[in-house]
């Protein structure tokens, strides 16, 4: 099984550079078209016509891409005072009954999410300069987040369940951080 969950992390890893990455580029974009729109609209007295909205997309995008990164480099929120209190035992279970209560977190948004995508998949956007589903920025970031979420969660549990009791102390720190 470590074999298994070698390749998990791997792929979990591979999925959160690929985050990391888009989100800085997302972000640089921000800030130069919100840039840009002040330059041109303030100084040149011609704003860009698609800069807000590209700015409003590219936000929700980042949000729900930063969510899921955050979630596998554990840099969630979480009530660390509490967690220090607990014995050996208790952050172990805490850990489990976390990581299951955010996979049904995740498919409950799933769900919810998959039912407007169906909606929005015949909407566009309206003032970009391409044609593009709405879905690929209000619905569709919130189905890869859960889709990812649930897969680091679900491999936080397996990690857990299968690791040596040597790691066991290590694991639990890093995974109630």
């Amino acid at each position: 099984m470590e074999g298994i969950l070698f390749y998990y992390k791997k792929l979990i890893k591979f999925f959160g550079f690929i985050e990391k990455t888009f989100g800085i580029v997302l972000l640089i974009s921000i800030v130069v078209i919100m840039n840009a729109q002040v330059f041109m609209r303030y100084i040149i007295r011609n704003p860009i016509i698609w800069a807000e909205e590209y700015l409003i997309y590219a936000f929700i995008v980042g949000v729900f891409i930063g969510a899921s990164y955050g979630y596998k480099e554990k840099r969630h929120t979480a009530v660390m005072t509490f967690i220090e209190l607990l014995p050996e035992k208790g952050k172990y279970y805490y850990v489990i009954i976390k990581s299951i209560l955010v996979v049904f977190a995740c498919i409950f948004l799933f769900i919810g999410a998959l039912t407007a995508f169906r909606i929005e998949a015949a909407q566009t956007s309206i003032t970009l300069p391409i044609t593009l589903p709405r879905y690929v920025t209000f619905s569709g970031p919130v189905l890869y987040c859960t889709i990812s979420i649930s897969i680091t969660a679900i491999y936080d549990i397996l990690e857990l369940i299968f690791q040596s009791r040597k790691n066991l102390q290590d694991k639990l720190y890093e995974q109630t951080m």
